[in-house]
């Protein structure tokens, strides 16, 4: 994605799981979660991502932001079907 937006606009990606032998990922842990968020960035220092990640919005793992924009991504898929 980074590159799509010709490296103009920062991005960062938040996974609930980790890739198979992940060593470059920072680990976030949020709320009283004892599984951490698998924070990466591209043109953004990763512990500044990671900070970011762990300030948003919302009392528990997922960020509230996070949460509805999985949402509208999947009820987008739905009606794509």
């Amino acid at each position: 994605m980074y590159e799509s937006v010709g490296r103009a606009v920062p991005v960062v990606g938040v996974a609930k799981t980790s890739f198979r032998d992940d060593t470059w990922s920072a680990q976030v842990l949020r709320g009283k979660s004892r599984h951490p968020l698998f924070v990466t960035s591209a043109g953004l220092d990763q512990r500044r991502a990671a900070e970011f990640v762990l300030g948003m919005h919302g009392k528990h793992r997922i960020p509230t932001l996070l949460q509805r924009a999985d949402h509208l991504a999947r009820a987008a898929a739905r009606e794509g079907e």
